[in-house]
């Protein structure tokens, strides 16, 4: 490496070499820039800080004189980045950058070189910068003339992290703020149209407030690290506080740069809006799309709440969480719904887990991952299952998204024809065929002898088992102990009440659709007749748990009695939806159970109701097959038997089902009180957090207040119940807000003063001339005015800079209008939308209230 003492001289084709962070010291830092000396002094001070080098500024002086990067420099950078991986980052380092009294954050920008061949492209763009319009008036606004500018350049090896965030020190007397994003561009740290996550991290190294943290959760040791390595940062520099860039990449922090905080950011109250969250709820089912397609290779994913909106309408994280561990699979280990399917001969894989999600409040699974459920064997492989028939049923949601509201009703292909499959698979139609019609015959198999099964075996044991843990005293167990007691029950759902439940689950709903295309081909119905048929077909079952109950109830001699029955019998019900587990029940809850025993005996005759169905079905039942002759008969009758069964059998699986909840809900009750936790707060976790939740309750304190807030806000979204990708960036809040508002709120981006004053919405003008003219009117009646757009960027600094207050839709604490806010002394909101601000409109704008009132007169409220 050439010296670093080797003169300059202009013109010639020999200049200094490149530095690496070692040689960077008191004595050469004016060469290498601020942020390259700041990187240089944490690495040397053993923080983890990704190797590097610096261009010195003189290679910035010869590019202004003569409009050349010499191949020399361009030479020793191939050189460094064969060995930093052979992938690097140029970044900045000016002289008047990160330093005491400015910051320049975002003002260059930062690019990432994979080819040699763009190295000398890259320092030309970054250097040209340095000459932008948006460069110069920046400089102006902080009275600082162009020519003072020198630019030198870091080069380091880049870390292509799963996070890249910033941490300020020294917030909220002395907590640490720090937002991050995905991915490892820096820049998304200055664009308005991302929203990262945020954290407030106090000094104990505690997250105390968090929002967006479900999205991008980390670690508890990338937590520590972020606090750790913040801290001595901020005491390596004499106490002065700090705002430090880094990025995550397996599970460990870097440090990308740290300056001086150039202005004190006050309180931050990290507050989720209901548009924050709908935005969150966009980027999630983003992710999950986008995860989809590539694990599975299909062409789209599509989203559907089914049945859920009913069997879980408004979940919390504990109902859904409970839901995924027993019946849908987890984390890769396979649910009660996957077991029971491989035990009746379908082909599912570890694809099926986790085919629900928790999107915007509610209960979706993906089609995709649903119907891997029901391969049983046609197209042989998993990849040609999802890229036919699969994306058969994807294209055919697109075409009608009410196809995706029940699809094992009617989409997925079950009983094919051999004419279906010769259509899908030409030459493999016969062999996929026979592959069908061996499954028909498991399934017959199966339907004749499981119910004998049941209730010769299954049903004694898992009456003895709740029996059993419902004898123990709770109150006598400990924290440990409890979550101990609860994972027993979900594992003995999992592994064994609920397979059951999913095997007759499976066949009611197997022979169910074989009943309806019986009707429709058999007999002629269309559709809508069928599905009369058979609802009558299937009311007025036998051996129904839930049913019997409430006969006895009706049957009782005096309400007293069926009060007394109805407390063994239904008290485990739950007082909301089943599945949903936070609800009370109905044995905690008297007056319910008195409604429910009421409504029961004030129905009527409530077993001769139900004789009546009965026999309504029995005889159309007969009238049906009386149409029929021998064996094609015998062969509908079974269908019909089936159907009927295995209904009637799931109801009664459910009502043990029930008692187990009831056993679960009664646990989580208990350990929340043995914790001292506010009463429902435990419904805000998931069942995985338990045990975390008994080691160290402190570190689970802000997702439950993060979660109780998107909880509200969730109610305010509208969604659909069938979720294509193209719907995903028109999901919209329930009520769409317009501008005849009183007040509105939004998230705190900067502190300022309170101001009366007039909005200017800059994306209601074509150009920013157009707004700059209308600003300098409303300035000439020295009118304070609120500056509003969806976004802002360095074009808008002017603009901020003579306006007295922000309103950013778009924006995080560290996006590109909230740092100039700060940087002016100028308060910020985010989180509200634009269009309902127009301008001419007279608002008492509140930053730190993070709220905007509507006003009629402005001079009355100066």
């Amino acid at each position: 490496m050439i010296s670093e003492n080797v003169k300059f001289v202009p013109g010639s084709d020999t200049l200094p070499s490149l530095l690496s962070f070692e040689q960077v010291g008191d004595e050469n830092w004016a060469r290498v820039g601020n942020k390259a000396y700041n990187l240089a002094k944490l690495q040397k001070a053993g923080l983890p800080v990704p190797e590097g080098f610096c261009i010195p500024i003189e290679v910035y002086k010869h590019y202004l004189q003569y409009d050349e990067i010499l191949p020399c420099i361009a030479d020793e950078i191939v050189k460094v980045k064969q060995n930093l991986g052979g992938k690097i980052a140029i970044r900045s380092s000016a002289n008047i950058e990160d330093g005491d009294n400015l910051s320049m954050a975002g003002v260059f920008e930062s690019c990432f070189v994979y080819n040699d061949y763009d190295i000398i492209d890259t320092i030309k763009r970054i250097f040209e910068q340095s000459r932008s319009v948006e460069v110069v008036d920046y400089l102006k606004i902080h009275n600082i003339e162009h020519h003072e500018l020198e630019l030198a350049l870091i080069v380091q090896r880049l870390v292509e992290s799963d996070y890249s965030g910033v941490i300020y020190t020294g917030v909220n007397d002395g907590q640490l703020l720090v937002q991050y994003f995905n991915g490892f561009d820096s820049n998304l740290l200055d664009d308005g149209t991302t929203k990262g996550s945020s954290i407030l991290i106090n000094t104990d190294g505690y997250i105390t407030t968090s929002n967006g943290f479900d999205l991008r959760p980390l670690s508890a040791k990338l937590i520590q690290e972020i606090y750790h390595y913040s801290t001595f940062i901020k005491n390596h520099y004499d106490g002065i506080n700090q705002d430090i860039e880094f990025s995550c990449k397996n599970d460990r922090v870097y440090i990308l740069q740290t300056r001086p905080m150039s202005s004190q950011m006050g309180n931050i109250y990290i507050h989720e809006t209901p548009a924050e969250c709908l935005e969150s709820t966009k980027q999630k089912l983003l992710n999950l799309v986008q995860a989809e397609k590539i694990e599975l290779g299909t062409n789209t994913a599509i989203f559907s709440d089914a049945n859920y909106s009913e069997l879980l309408p408004s979940p919390k994280e504990m109902d859904i969480g409970l839901y995924t561990y027993i019946f849908t699979g987890l984390d890769g280990i396979p649910g009660a719904t996957q077991k029971a399917r491989n035990e009746m001969g379908y082909l599912n894989s570890d694809e099926s887990i986790g085919i629900i999600s928790y999107i915007g409040g509610r209960t979706y699974f993906s089609i995709s991952r649903n119907a891997g459920l029901y391969h049983i064997g046609f197209p042989a492989s998993k990849q040609a299952y999802f890229s036919t028939l699969v994306n058969e049923y994807l294209e055919a949601i697109e075409t009608d998204p009410l196809k995706g509201s029940y699809p094992q009703m009617g989409l997925y292909l079950q009983d094919p024809t051999l004419e279906d499959l010769e259509k899908r698979f030409g030459d493999n139609a016969q062999s996929y065929f026979e592959v069908y019609q061996r499954f028909v015959l498991n399934m017959d198999r199966l339907a004749e002898q499981f119910i004998s099964y049941f209730k010769g075996v299954e049903a004694n044991q898992i009456s003895q088992y709740i029996h059993r843990k419902g004898g123990i005293h709770l109150s006598k167990l400990s924290a440990e102990e409890l979550v101990e007691y609860c994972v027993d029950i979900f594992e003995h759902l999992r592994t064994k009440t609920c397979i059951n439940f999913v095997k007759s689950a499976r066949l009611g709903f197997y022979y169910s659709q074989k009943v309806i295309k019986l009707l429709q081909s058999r007999f002629s119905m269309d559709r809508e007749e069928a599905d009369k048929h058979f609802s009558k077909l299937t009311q007025g079952l036998n051996d129904s748990a839930i049913t019997n109950m409430n006969i006895s109830l009706a049957e009782a001699g005096s309400d007293e009695e069926a009060l007394a029955i109805a407390r063994t019998s239904i008290g485990h019900f739950s007082t909301g939806e089943m599945l949903e587990i936070r609800h009370l029940r109905m044995k905690d809850v008297p007056n319910a159970l008195e409604t429910y025993v009421s409504g029961i005996r004030k129905s009527g005759q409530y077993k001769e109701l139900f004789t009546k169905q009965k026999n309504e079905r029995m005889l159309l039942q007969q009238q049906l097959l009386s149409m029929l002759d021998g064996d094609e008969r015998d062969e509908v009758d079974q269908i019909f038997r089936h159907a009927q069964t295995y209904m009637a059998l799931r109801e009664t699986i459910k009502y043990l089902l029930s008692m187990e909840y009831s056993l679960i809900n009664d646990g989580l009750e208990q350990l929340e009180k043995e914790l001292g936790m506010n009463p429902g707060d435990i419904y805000h976790l998931f069942p995985r957090e338990l045990v975390k939740l008994v080691q160290d309750p402190t570190t689970l304190i802000h997702l439950i207040k993060s979660r109780k807030q998107s909880f509200e806000n969730y109610k305010k979204m509208e969604m659909p119940s069938v979720i294509r990708e193209s719907d995903i960036p028109n999901l919209t809040l329930v009520e769409e807000i317009t501008a005849d508002f009183d007040e509105v709120t939004g998230s705190f981006l900067a502190q300022g003063p309170v101001v009366c004053g007039v909005i200017l919405n800059l994306d209601e003008f074509e150009t920013l001339e157009q707004a700059y003219q209308t600003m300098l009117g409303y300035l000439e009646e020295r009118t304070p005015i609120i500056l509003v757009a969806t976004q802002m960027n360095l074009t808008h600094d002017p603009f901020i800079a003579i306006s007295d207050g922000l309103v950013i839709e778009k924006a995080g604490i560290v996006a590109h209008g909230a740092q100039r806010a700060r940087e002016l002394g100028k308060g910020a909101i985010g989180g509200i939308r634009s269009a309902i601000l127009k301008t001419g409109m007279t608002v008492r704008f509140d930053p730190d209230k993070r709220n905007l009132m509507k006003i009629c007169n402005l001079d009355a409220m100066n």
